[in-house]
């Protein structure tokens, strides 16, 4: 494997652990301020998922770790296929996560 190749592989693998990182500590804020989400959620599809199981997280959750799971193994389908703009869309994804985990910056401090 050449210098080249795993710069390149050091960057997909890091990439998709960042993903699921930030995606963990998403759900995890979620659960942990359970009883004011709602009321703080800025995403009308996530409200909406959290008013239908009656004001709990359990299906917001499970959706989000489901569309997590669908992304990583997009991401993994399309490098197997050697899909030439991987890197695009890896950074589209990276671009979404770092986002998420700044939309955290105040709240870390409240929670």
């Amino acid at each position: 494997m050449s210098s080249e190749q795993k710069k390149t592989a050091f960057f997909f693998w890091f990439s998709l652990l960042f993903i699921v990182a930030v995606s963990s500590f998403d759900s995890y804020m979620s659960v942990k301020g359970q009883a004011d989400l709602y009321e703080f959620e800025l995403n009308p599809m996530a409200r909406s998922l959290i008013a239908l199981d009656g004001g709990e997280v359990s299906l917001l959750i499970g959706l989000k770790t489901f569309g997590t799971a669908i992304a990583v193994a997009a991401c993994m389908f399309l490098r197997d296929r050697r899909y030439p703009h991987l890197n695009v869309v890896i950074a589209v994804l990276l671009i979404v996560q770092l986002g998420v985990l700044f939309s955290y910056s105040p709240m870390v401090l409240l929670f």
